[in-house]
Order: C-alpha cells, then sequence, then structure tokens
C-alpha cells in the first residue's frame, strides 16, 4: 500500500472531502479536537501524489500513519496493521549473531 492510499484511508475514515486533484487541495481539518470553534474554513491541505497532510491551523501534519497515530494515540505497528499493511521495524531487520 503506498503513502498515498494509506492518506486516502485515514481521510475516509474521518470523513474529509476531497477531489481528484494531483496537487496540494485545499480541505477541512480532520482533528475536531484540535480548533476550539471547529474549522469552519479549510484550514488544511493535502497531496494525494505525496500522501503528505497539513493543517496550518491546529499544526496537524504527516502522512497516512503519523495521522493515524496522532489522532487515535496509537503505535506504528497498530497503524500499520489498521491501515492494512505490515510493520518492518529496524529491530526485525537486524540479523542476530548467536555463538
Amino acid at each position: 500500500m503506498t503513502k498515498s492510499d494509506q492518506l486516502r484511508q485515514v481521510l475516509d475514515e474521518y470523513g474529509a472531502a476531497y477531489g481528484t486533484r494531483t496537487g496540494w487541495q485545499s480541505l477541512g481539518c480532520i482533528n475536531k479536537d484540535g480548533h476550539a470553534h471547529g474549522d469552519r474554513n479549510k484550514s488544511a491541505s493535502a497531496s494525494l501524489v505525496l500522501g503528505e497532510y497539513t493543517c496550518f491551523a491546529c499544526d496537524l501534519r504527516g502522512d497516512g500513519i503519523g495521522l493515524l497515530m496522532k489522532l487515535e494515540g496509537i503505535s506504528y505497528r497498530d497503524a500499520v496493521a489498521r491501515l492494512g499493511g505490515k510493520a518492518k521495524l529496524e529491530a526485525e531487520e537486524q540479523t542476530w549473531i548467536t555463538w
């Protein structure tokens, strides 16, 4: 699953309305708790090509995995599993020598 697919999945889950445009596009922030009076104006931007998201009001930013981690308060492994992928952590990729 690409970064773009992961971001789309998170945006869909949080009900963000986005178009099919390839560049950065304006949309409402998906962090409902980050805005005292709601996000009345579109304060966020997303690039579906890069798989990146930024809210200029509450400073929420990142890719799909990072957004899920911040919004849900879950670990990297849980966020990856929720997005349907397999987490590859550096510790798992190391080869250990046994004597």
